[in-house]
């Protein structure tokens, strides 16, 4: 399943491989930047994020993403990763601090200097989309 923001209308268009499409409404196009002036080692991202950046000044930190369910299927997170550090993801159970790379590995972290575009399926995990 594949998903595209429309952010002027905060709604989700989710895109079957079948063909058959449907709104999700409820999309969240929300910012947290973190810099300076953070000082926490972990950061647990919900419903009110979409992307999240993390500024040259951060270190040591994990990303906390939600299970993956259908409660969540076609959610999307965009993780900007400034600093030159990996960035660690976890989460609740394995599959919420992983997800699946472009390659088809599996991953637990942001590299430094990089971003991801993640994206929840039903119950099966996080893949990376971008």
């Amino acid at each position: 399943m594949f998903g595209f923001i429309l952010q002027s209308q905060a709604q989700e268009v989710l895109t079957k491989i079948n063909g058959g499409a449907s709104w999700k409404s409820g999309v969240s196009t929300s910012m947290l930047r973190l810099g300076s002036g953070y000082s926490g080692s972990s950061v647990v991202v919900g419903n009110a994020h979409h992307v999240v950046i993390i500024e040259p000044t951060v270190s040591g930190l994990t990303i906390t993403l939600p299970q993956s369910s259908s409660d969540n299927e076609g959610r999307t997170y965009v993780l900007v990763n400034r600093s030159n550090s990996s960035v660690s993801i976890g989460g609740s159970t394995p599959l919420a601090g992983q997800y699946f790379t472009l390659g088809g590995s599996v991953s637990t972290n942001v590299p430094g200097n990089s971003s991801v575009t993640l994206q929840s399926s039903d119950a099966t995990g996080w893949f990376q989309i971008r």
